[in-house]
C-alpha cells in the first residue's frame, strides 16, 4: 500500500498553521498511554500533550531529563517536576534522539535507573496554560491515519472532513486500516455524504487479522488481510 505523501503534506502544513495560530489550550491532549514507546509515527523533534497524574511507584523510569520512551510517563512527569505526585495536570512531552547512556537518580520521591544506549529519548514538562479538556482538539485531514503522530489501540481524535467517493483507497468494513482513505472512509460508513464537510471522531483500535471489503454508500471498500492497527469512524454530533 502506498502512502499518501502529498497528502501527509498538508496535513503537517496544515497543522503547523493551526498551532502557530492558537493558544495552548487548542492543542491534541492525549491520555496518558503509560509509556511512550507505543506512540507511533514520532520522531526527535515531536511534541506531544498528555493529560497525566503524577507518581511515584508503579512502574520503571530510566534517565534524568532524558528518559528512555518505555519509562513510566506519569513517574518521569513527577522525577522532572512537571507535576506534583497525586496531581493531574497537561504535560508536555518533547521527543529527542536516542542516548548512549542514561544516568539515574533519586528526586521528588521517585527513583530512576541507570541504562545504556536506547533508541528515542523523551523530555516532560509542564504546560503551562493548558487544562484539561474532555475532548480533543479538531485537526485538519490527513488524507489517511498512517502516518499521524500518537495513534495507537485506544486513542480518539477529531479531524474536520470532507466526504468524497473517489480518489483514494479503503480496505475494511467498519474496522478500517490505517492507510485508508479517511475522506472516503467517512462516506463508505455513512458518516458522511460526498461533499458534506463535517468532524468525524476517530477511535484507534488494535490490528485485524482480516479486514472484509464491502460497497456502501458508492463506495467500494476492498478486503485485506493481516494490518497493524485499525480504526472505526463516527459523526460528532
Amino acid at each position: 500500500m502506498r502512502k499518501a505523501t502529498l497528502a501527509l503534506g498538508v496535513f503537517v502544513l496544515s497543522a503547523f498553521l493551526l498551532i502557530g495560530h492558537s493558544t495552548l489550550e487548542a492543542q491534541n491532549v492525549l491520555p496518558d498511554p503509560g509509556t511512550l514507546n507505543q506512540m507511533e509515527n514520532v520522531a526527535p523533534g515531536t511534541t506531544m500533550f498528555f493529560n497525566v497524574t503524577g507518581k511515584t511507584t508503579g512502574g520503571s523510569l530510566w534517565g534524568t531529563d532524558y528518559y528512555t520512551t518505555d519509562s513510566s510517563l506519569a513517574m518521569a512527569a513527577v522525577h522532572s517536576g512537571a507535576i506534583r505526585n497525586g496531581q493531574t495536570g497537561v504535560v508536555k512531552v518533547i521527543f529527542y534522539p536516542g542516548r548512549a547512556q542514561y544516568a539515574g537518580s533519586t528526586r521528588y520521591g521517585v527513583t530512576s535507573s541507570s541504562w545504556g544506549s536506547y533508541e528515542l529519548s523523551f523530555a516532560v514538562e509542564a504546560a503551562e496554560g493548558v487544562k484539561p479538556v474532555a475532548g480533543n482538539a479538531v485537526m485538519p485531514n490527513p488524507g489517511t491515519l498512517k502516518n499521524v503522530p500518537g495513534a495507537a489501540p485506544g486513542q480518539v481524535m477529531l479531524f474536520e472532513v470532507t466526504g468524497t467517493g473517489s480518489g483514494g483507497s479503503v480496505w475494511g468494513s467498519k474496522m478500517y486500516t490505517t492507510d485508508s482513505d479517511l475522506g472516503m472512509v467517512a462516506v463508505h460508513a455513512g458518516v458522511l455524504k460526498a461533499g458534506e464537510t463535517g468532524v468525524v471522531k476517530v477511535t484507534f483500535r488494535p490490528g485485524q487479522t482480516k479486514y472484509v471489503g464491502s460497497t456502501k454508500n458508492g463506495v467500494k471498500s476492498s478486503n485485506w488481510g493481516s494490518y497493524d492497527l485499525s480504526f472505526e469512524i463516527e459523526r460528532v454530533k
